[in-house]
């Protein structure tokens, strides 16, 4: 669904009074807000016997998300992940917000999996003769995050080279943006129909996106370019469009509220 869609049905969902005084960009920002509360509770997973369950596990969340869940290595030739003498990952992607898997390759042999653990795990798992870190089989490799990137665990040895890395994460999800609007005989370039638009005798409904190559063509109604489409997939963009439109029928208070029923209902799935 793209952003004119969007755009159609939470007014269709606003009060019909307050519509008008709503401009493009704050509908955007409704949409860029609940787009990340979205993201983030879908993330938290859910609680089954009292446990916690990952993004990994649950197939209708993966399902959900799997468009924005990207991969990058350190042999990439444009924006490679970074990797130093140390076994440390550097520089994630600008886009990085969520780790979901991490493999390396030590000494030009070992490909493995590495567990995320916690700084409190690291102590015990090597006092633990079978989970400590390891690169004989069965391989233990670790990994926790820190404001240096991806630290790697696995017993080094001085002469060891981390020489290859790859991490699976989940990006941040793209800002939205409307676009500008423009009127016949006025631009060229890809466009989405936001009133009905003629255009080369081929009439285009609103919210239909289609492509300008001769500006003088277009003879009737508005479009907008420069537009920027979610990259969520199709699945979550109904449950956008209502939670966006509950966000802009609301005051400064009840926004407030809002926000913290959703922080409470993420930290109970948590």
């Amino acid at each position: 669904m793209n952003i004119v869609k969007k755009h159609i049905g939470i007014k269709a969902r606003l009060d019909q009074v307050n519509t008008p005084r709503f401009e493009d960009w704050q509908i955007d920002d409704a949409i860029n807000k609940v787009t990340s509360f979205i993201v983030r509770n879908r993330i938290a997973g859910t609680v089954e016997n009292g446990q916690r369950v990952s993004f990994q596990k649950i197939q209708m969340v993966r399902d959900e998300l799997y468009t924005i869940v990207k991969e990058k290595t350190s042999d990439d030739a444009q924006d490679p992940l970074t990797i130093d003498a140390n076994k440390i990952i550097q520089s994630l992607p600008s886009d990085y917000r969520y780790l979901v898997g991490l493999y390396i390759e030590v000494n030009n042999i070992a490909k493995d999996w590495c567990a995320p653990i916690t700084y409190n795990d690291l102590a015990i798992l090597k006092k633990n003769p079978y989970q400590r870190p390891s690169q004989d089989f069965p391989y233990n490799f670790y990994s926790i995050e820190s404001s240096n990137g991806l630290e790697c665990f696995y017993n080094k040895q001085s002469n060891d080279t981390l020489d290859r890395a790859k991490i699976f994460y989940i990006s941040e999800p793209v800002n939205v943006y409307l676009g500008t609007r423009y009127g016949p005989n006025t631009t060229t370039g890809s466009m989405i129909a936001y009133t009905d638009c003629v255009y080369d005798s081929v009439t285009y409904r609103k919210g239909t996106a289609f492509t300008i190559i001769n500006a003088s063509l277009h003879t009737v109604g508005t479009a907008v370019k420069g537009f920027v489409n979610s990259d969520l997939p199709i699945s979550l963009h109904d449950e956008i469009i209502e939670e966006a439109a509950a966000v802009l029928n609301m005051n400064i208070e009840n926004f407030n509220k809002w926000k913290a029923m959703k922080e409470e209902e993420m930290m109970r799935k948590s």
